[in-house]
């Protein structure tokens, strides 16, 4: 079955390596490159992002010679010629979608039109859908449902992978294991066109991974980034019509993408429960948090590496043995160890335990203002924005104001933190409407590091000429923040004598 695919792997991993070099020098003066922000990166090294276009290339380069050397991989691919081709235009949309957006930092929403768009093509042109799906052990019809389902994966699957690519050889490490267990998978089952597709993207990935490992000449970009993600989604669905009317088990894509998925799940659940946009960034993402336990670049790739290579080992042998449990018992496994050890996914805990506690508090005194507690959560960073926020909510108190919230995101320090405070309730819609609320930004250094949020009674803001208690807080912020995220040394005594000297006293 696989006449030509050791060639197929070898051709494109050396077509990938290859452009990957070439585009090492031409790819600044196309304009892709990383350069600081001043939000999640203060500096950065020209480092030109066109991985993508290597990897597409290779691949390009790979599928054409397939078609050519070997009859039966082109009789399966053009099998049924229409999905074949309608993958080809919808890799090369994804490829064309992260260029414009590498080269000219497209928006959040149209970045999603545009995947969504793609999406839909593939899905409904190209039929890559299941209609009925296993999960633990039960079969559901997924009906009129299939294609809605089928687009969710594949948009699931390409932000997951647009997320999880934040550090030198991550995603491409993550990819190419991922790839080589689909692929194994599908040889299992006599499925030539997933293998072939795995195996090149495979040999495209590893070609990369070789000026893509720590310290990284070249980057992937959002161009390769949504690319793999795509292509991995896209031959999971294929692995379903194994035989004739088979289910597709859940599990077994989820364990091959399991750290993706679990990235992705953490970053939506963290910044829509701190009130921020999904596309948003912050520094909280897994390669994130392994460094800051200490594991440092290398650290931390090699503990990706392991964790996924068991999520995709359990999944293929879940798929070999048709037995269901194993690849659940990956990723138990997988999110067990990054909990227990501390590694990831505890701050994100934290917060949904504030949410549930806030709910169980409204459900028993239903005039309570959100059930929010006085505390606020560290999600990374310095401890003393503990200390910062009781001097903030003590002022509040002072200055009867009835909401508070202090969001600091400073991805470039490494420094997150949440918290809110209620002083009472609006008890009827006459009192809802004589609040007046602010939101103000919190400079250090010309760069935003984050915003409070402040809802003010009438008592308080019928004075409008008078808003000096609002200036004095915001200093009392910026100022704490300044030496929280700037001092090479920070301690709390200090700290805690700079807001005192702060002036920030009850106005009349």
């Amino acid at each position: 079955m696989l006449e030509y695919g050791w060639q197929i792997f070898c051709l494109s991993l050396v077509l990938s390596a290859i452009c990957n070099y070439v585009l090492r020098y031409f790819a600044p003066t196309l304009g892709l490159f990383d350069q600081a922000d001043g939000h999640r990166r203060l500096a950065a090294g020209v480092i030109p992002r066109a991985g993508g276009l290597a990897i597409f290339i290779g691949l390009t380069g790979a599928t054409i010679s397939l078609l050519f050397w070997s009859g039966i991989a082109k009789n399966r691919f053009l099998e049924n010629p229409a999905s074949f081709y309608i993958l080809a235009a919808a890799s090369f949309g994804i490829t064309l979608l992260g260029f414009l957006d590498d080269r000219y930092n497209l928006r959040g929403r149209n970045k999603f039109l545009g995947q969504l768009l793609i999406t839909l093509i593939l899905v409904y042109f190209g039929n890559y859908r299941v209609d009925r799906i296993q999960l633990f052990n039960l079969e559901f019809n997924l009906g009129p449902l299939e294609i809605p389902f089928a687009i969710f994966w594949f948009m699931g699957a390409i932000n997951a992978a647009n997320l999880l690519d934040g550090m030198d050889g991550l995603l491409a490490s993550v990819g190419l294991v991922a790839s080589i267990g689909i692929g194994g998978i599908a040889f299992i089952h006599g499925q030539i066109l997933p293998c072939y597709l795995s195996m090149m993207l495979a040999g495209s990935l590893l070609g990369f991974l070789y000026f893509n490992r720590p310290p990284a000449s070249i980057y992937l970009g959002d161009a390769g980034s949504m690319l793999i993600g795509l292509l991995l989604a896209a031959i999971s669905l294929k692995i379903h019509d194994i035989s004739e009317g088979q289910s597709w088990v859940v599990a077994i894509p989820l364990a091959v993408l399991v750290l993706p998925i679990l990235d992705t799940s953490a970053a939506i659940l963290r910044r829509k429960l701190t009130g921020r946009s999904i596309y948003s960034t912050d520094h909280g993402h897994l390669h994130h948090c392994l460094q800051r336990e200490g594991f440092g670049r290398k650290g931390s790739l090699f503990i990706v590496i392991i964790l996924s290579t068991i999520a995709v080992s359990s999944a293929f042998i879940s798929n070999f043995y048709n037995i269901e449990l194993f690849a659940w018992g990956g990723i138990g496994m997988v999110c067990l160890v990054l909990v227990q050890a501390g590694w990831f996914g505890r701050p994100e805990m934290r917060l949904i335990l504030k949410r549930i506690k806030g709910y169980i508090k409204i459900s028993q005194n239903p005039s309570s203002k959100k059930g929010l507690s006085h505390e606020g959560i560290l999600l990374h960073g310095n401890d003393f924005w503990h200390t910062v926020w009781r001097r903030v909510v003590s002022y509040a108190q002072e200055q009867k104001y009835i909401y508070v919230d202090l969001n600091i995101n400073a991805p470039a320090f490494h420094e997150a933190y949440h918290a809110q405070w209620a002083h009472s309730s609006t008890k009827s819609k006459e009192e809802a409407d004589q609040t007046a609320s602010f939101q103000h930004p919190i400079f250090v250094d010309e760069n935003c590091v984050g915003r409070i949020g402040i809802v003010m009674g009438k008592g308080t803001w019928e004075n409008r000429g008078d808003l000096s208690h609002l200036v004095k807080l915001v200093d009392l912020v910026e100022e704490s923040a300044r030496y929280i995220l700037v001092s090479p040394d920070p301690q709390e005594p200090v700290l805690v004598e700079k807001i005192i000297g702060c002036d920030i006293v009850g106005t009349e």
